[in-house]
């Protein structure tokens, strides 16, 4: 937790810090174009890159198995499209980073290890309520449903 709140704080230090360097070495109608070119181009490849991860979860459902593959790199491209929206440089880097297959295999590698380590060992809620068998009827669960306290008279 600690973590995530200093990487929330230092973050738009390390964003303005960059963008001031960079609008020092080629000045700020270009950085600003330069940012431009970037958010654009980055939407085009996104939009681009998730048209063929949507074919790819199209074929393995076709195929009858479930694209677990396809749908972490759909989530891996919003991700990187919502980065290279967000005004900076570091985040494009992130951003255009993830829009590589290897660099989005390796992630989605790193949480699939990461998913499994956490949920390992966990054990299941009981259900609540109570199953209702009657003969000659399917089961149904039914809620538990407490009785309602007497009343005095």
């Amino acid at each position: 937790m600690f973590v995530v709140v200093l990487l929330l704080l230092l973050w738009p230090i390390v964003e303005i810090a960059v963008f001031l360097q960079v609008v020092q070495w080629i000045g700020v109608l270009d950085t600003l174009g330069l940012m431009l070119v970037i958010s654009l181009g980055g939407a085009w490849l996104v939009k681009r890159q998730g048209v063929g991860t949507l074919a790819r979860m199209r074929r393995e459902l076709d195929d009858g198995q479930i694209p677990t593959g396809p749908m972490t790199d759909g989530g891996l491209l919003a991700l990187a499209g919502f980065l290279l929206l967000v005004p900076g440089f570091v985040t494009d880097v992130f951003g255009l980073l993830l829009l590589l297959p290897p660099v989005r295999f390796l992630t989605r590698r790193w949480l699939g290890r990461r998913f499994r380590v956490r949920t390992r060992g966990r054990t299941p809620r009981p259900p609540t309520g109570y199953l209702d068998i009657d003969e000659g009827h399917p089961p149904r669960r039914e809620p538990y449903r407490p009785e309602p306290p007497e009343l005095l008279p």
